[in-house]
């Protein structure tokens, strides 16, 4: 494989181990969806 392949392989099996253990989360009842515009809005009443 060359460098640039062994790293595509990388990001994909570092990419399927995130969505598992997010989607885990979710199913445990520790992480829930926020509203896009609601999320904006908690990040910048946290910054300010």
């Amino acid at each position: 494989m060359t460098t640039e392949e062994k790293l595509r392989a990388m990001l994909i099996l570092w990419h399927e181990n995130v969505l598992k253990e997010r989607e885990q989360r979710l199913r445990d009842g520790k992480d829930k969806f926020v509203d896009w515009d609601q999320a904006k809005k908690d990040i910048r009443n946290s910054i300010s």
